[in-house]
């Protein structure tokens, strides 16, 4: 049921409906302090699976603006020091 729900919200990044996208990318923000984890290939796993929904273009920017945000809160340091 969790991967479902997950999927869901992943899918709903690329609505037409702008409430709805900002909702559920509000709530995928959320889902760590709820203690639910994810790692980013599962993430793309449940997407991908479904032959039409990944090339959707509102659901890959939605997907790109997510990460962009995720990258801006959570950076990403050198391992080269």
């Amino acid at each position: 049921m969790q991967k479902q729900a997950l999927k869901e919200l992943i899918l709903r990044l690329g609505d037409n409906n702008p409430r709805l996208r900002e909702r559920a990318e509000d709530l995928l923000f959320l889902l760590p302090s709820l203690k639910i984890y994810c790692s980013p290939n599962q993430v793309i796993n449940l997407v991908i699976k479904d032959p039409i929904e990944p090339t959707k273009p509102k659901l890959v920017i939605g997907r790109m603006q997510l990460l962009v945000k995720l990258l801006q809160k959570y950076p990403v340091l050198s391992m080269q020091g």
